[in-house]
Order: C-alpha cells, then sequence, then structure tokens
C-alpha cells in the first residue's frame, strides 16, 4: 500500500510538471513582447525602445488599460488620423481586440506623425514622442520610465 501511495504521488508530480511546462510556454507565447518583436520588425533598432515604450505606458503590461482594453500604448481616441481601435461611449481611449491590434494602431501613429528612422538615441526617441504630442509627462520622467525598462530585457 505504502509503495502504491508513493508512486501515485509521484506519477501526480510528474503530470503537474508537465502542466506547468505547457502553462508556462503558452504564457511565453501570449506575451506582449513577443507579439511586439514580430510586428514591429521593419522598425529594425527602435523595437527595443518601442517595446520598452509599451512596458512604461503599462506598467511593466498590467495596466488596467492594457488587460480590459489591450491598449498597450495609452493611445487615445484619435480626432483625425486612421485608427484600429473602437472608441467606447464615455472613455477616451481606444480599444482593441488584440495587443497585436494595438501594436499595429501604433505602427499607424508612426508613421501619421512621419517617425524619423534616423534617429540615433532614446533621447532623441523620446523627444520625437513628445514633439508630436505622443505624451504630457514632463521629458524627464518619461524618458526616465522609458529606460528604466532598456535595462531589462525588454
Amino acid at each position: 500500500m505504502q509503495y502504491r501511495f508513493s508512486n501515485i504521488l509521484r506519477v501526480l508530480s510528474v503530470i503537474f510538471l508537465v502542466i506547468g511546462i505547457f502553462d508556462l510556454v503558452k504564457r511565453l507565447n501570449n506575451r506582449p513582447e513577443t507579439n511586439l518583436r514580430l510586428i514591429l520588425s521593419p522598425y529594425g533598432k527602435y523595437k527595443r525602445w518601442i517595446a520598452a515604450q509599451a512596458k512604461h505606458e503599462t506598467g511593466d503590461y498590467t495596466s488596467r488599460l492594457a488587460i480590459e482594453q489591450n491598449n498597450l500604448f495609452g493611445m487615445k481616441c484619435p480626432k483625425k488620423r486612421k485608427h484600429l481601435g473602437t472608441c467606447l461611449p464615455g472613455n477616451e481611449y481606444l480599444s482593441f481586440k488584440s495587443r497585436a491590434e494595438s501594436i499595429r494602431d501604433y505602427m499607424l501613429w508612426l508613421d501619421y506623425n512621419n517617425f524619423d528612422k534616423s534617429l540615433l538615441t532614446v533621447q532623441d526617441f523620446v523627444t520625437h514622442l513628445r514633439q508630436h504630442g505622443y505624451f504630457t509627462d514632463s521629458y524627464k520622467n518619461y524618458l526616465a520610465g522609458v529606460s528604466h525598462y532598456l535595462k531589462f530585457r525588454s
């Protein structure tokens, strides 16, 4: 009886380990940064900066806007430019069907604002965003936020 019980425990622990590994792989495949890197490939060296920007905007993908509306960049309902999201009544922010749609919409914003692909530093990148009205925070705070996530793998 003792022998059977220990074997059952071993089998169950292996099953839980395998389930845990599958769950981890599934979660890694659904990570926003995985989508970011694939979709932003035309932006070459800037995709690290953009991924850090998304992490800053969403508090490392934990914000309510990111979770409930798939909005990774804090994109508001635009008055002029074309967008891929939905403007919900009483909400100033776009809602997206998926995170990938949010990333593609951000690319539309970059194109609409003539993204300068000759930028050399993350400071230049943040300056470009500021000049096009992307954020209202102080330059110093926004740069610090984006730079914080660049220190880690983004």
